[in-house]
Parts: C-alpha cells; structure tokens; sequence
C-alpha cells in the first residue's frame, strides 16, 4: 500500500516519574519507503536544593528531557549476483539529538546517522537477517558549556525465525568504544494473538 502510515505512542516509566512519547509516520513509493520520527523523555519537578545556613533548602523545580528527530529512508537495493534485489534492502537513518537539563548553559545536540542491511527470501519465509550500524560518522553531543559527550556506535547482527504467529529473534550488540563493556546477546519471543488490519 501506498497510504501514508501514522503512529503514536506515549507511556509513563519508572514508576510515573518519565513521561516517554514518541510519534512516527512512513510514507511507502516506488522510490522506497520514507520515514520521520520524533522520540521524547522527561522529568519534571526535580527539587533544586542549595545549601542556606548550613542546611540544604528546596528553591525550586526544574524540568529536564531528551529528545530524538530522525529522518530515514529504505529500499531494496539492485541485484548482487545471485542475490534478487526484492530479497536485499538497504536503509538509513539521519539523527538529531538534543538534551535539556532545565538550567543554564545545559543543553546539548548532535548529530549521526544509522545504516542497515536487511536480507529476507519468499523462498525461506521464517528466515530474516539483519545487519546494521548504529550512530556512525556521528559527532559529539555539545554542551553549550564547550564539553562534549561521546555518542556511542553500535554495532548489531542477528536473525529473526517465524512460524505461523511465533517468532523467535536474537541479535548481537557490539560497541567498538566501549572496551569495558564490548558486546551483549539479546533475544525475544513473540507470539501474534490475532491478525490486525
């Protein structure tokens, strides 16, 4: 279908303590599939304490969150040898990150960009790969006070085995600068209740 897909979402984590929305829309052609999202966290009434008289007095409140702008294209891509283009895609996502801390001179932004490769055969239907790098030619989060925050690549491979309404998936995260923490197995069940529309 070529209609246009909208959704949304927005939920409370940690207890009602993070507001989590984000909203998506993807455009289908027959040039490929164009998506923009936005992703948004936040906390707000976090006390701002200083120290008067030797004891610590709430001044007030301040509200911070983090956010995330992408705007990503997918298609499948031209035949590699005995590779069928239908069978190949290629995708990318272009990120905007801002952060807000709720005082002065704490805010920060940044930029990166997603790759992946998605490789699914109508001949082997309960069999998906997956190949993608996250966060590559990225640059730093700046803080308005001149620091600058890393943003971390990641690195993901893994596979996705379905029959009927099962699905089973298991990938690999690897993260090149994180040498104390390199790589981590993740894995997921799912069972479909019903077919939606």
């Amino acid at each position: 279908s070529d209609r246009l897909q909208v959704g949304s979402m927005q939920t409370y984590l940690m207890g009602g303590e993070v507001n989590y929305f984000s909203y998506g829309l993807v455009q289908p052609s027959k040039w490929g599939n164009i998506g923009l999202g936005y992703i948004n966290s936040s906390v707000g009434g976090i006390p701002v304490v200083a120290m008067s008289g030797g004891r610590p007095v709430q001044s007030g409140t301040i509200n911070a969150s983090d956010s995330v702008l992408a705007l990503s294209y997918a298609a499948p891509i031209a035949p590699i040898g005995p590779i069928a283009a239908e069978y190949l895609s290629f995708g990318s996502t272009l990120k905007y990150f801002s952060k807000n801390l709720g005082i002065s001179q704490a805010n920060a932004s940044g930029w990166s960009i997603d790759v992946g490769l998605k490789y699914h055969s109508p001949q082997l239907k309960w069999l998906t790969l997956g190949l993608s790098a996250q966060n590559v030619l990225a640059t730093p989060l700046k803080w308005e006070t001149g620091e600058q925050e890393v943003i971390p690549t990641i690195l993901k491979t893994g596979t996705t085995l379905t029959w009927t309404r099962l699905s089973l998936s298991a990938h690999v995260d690897m993260r090149p600068n994180q040498f104390s923490y390199p790589a981590q197995l993740v894995n997921g069940t799912e069972w479909k209740t019903a077919e939606l529309l």
